[in-house]
């Protein structure tokens, strides 16, 4: 498959309610089909909904860019050239993620475009995932893990290593 093979267009979804404005929004890179039908339940009526691709159709992507409003997804590969393309038009890059490190957002700020994400869409699973360190540390986990897959299971080593317990303790998170 050549570069630019594959080219992507609009696609309406539910219609023409909207009337004759329907916003078109740009999903970067193209995105697994349970995702894209996630977000078709979700869009309003109207909307034309595209996905591009930089890599594999970057100037199909690049004319899409210029006639969309919003771009959703996780476009790192955004350079110079597609955030000029977009500048004329986009009005919001969306990250599908809390954090934009791999996005350029010197280019994003210089160009005009404002970028948002879902920070803040995962708290429990964060706040679980730092208790289990907490207590993967706290029981040794990675020395213990070690031992066993080097064969000493039944070493000693679970009496030479001294762990602690939660109980009757508090626990709490410094920094962030």
């Amino acid at each position: 498959m050549t570069r630019d093979e594959h080219v992507p267009s609009w696609q309406p979804i539910k219609g023409d309610e909207l009337g004759p404005h329907r916003p078109n929004v740009l999903l970067l890179p193209e995105l697994p089909a349970g995702v894209v039908a996630i977000a078709f339940e979700h869009f309003a009526p109207g909307t034309r909904v595209a996905q591009g691709s930089l890599s594999r159709a970057r100037d199909a992507t690049l004319t899409l860019l210029r006639e969309a409003e919003f771009v959703v997804g996780f476009p790192w590969d955004m350079d110079e050239e597609a955030f000029r393309a977009a500048s004329g038009s986009v009005r919001l890059v969306h990250l599908l993620s809390a954090g934009h490190e791999l996005l350029d957002m010197s280019l994003a700020t210089r160009f005009g475009i404002p970028v948002s994400g879902n920070g803040g869409s995962n708290p429990t699973a964060t706040a679980e995932h730092t208790v289990m360190l907490i207590l993967a540390a706290l029981r040794r986990f990675d020395q213990r893990t070690s031992s066993v897959k080097a064969g000493g299971w039944n070493d000693g080593l679970a009496g030479s290593l001294s762990t602690f317990e939660l109980e009757g303790k508090t626990v709490g998170i410094v920094g962030m």
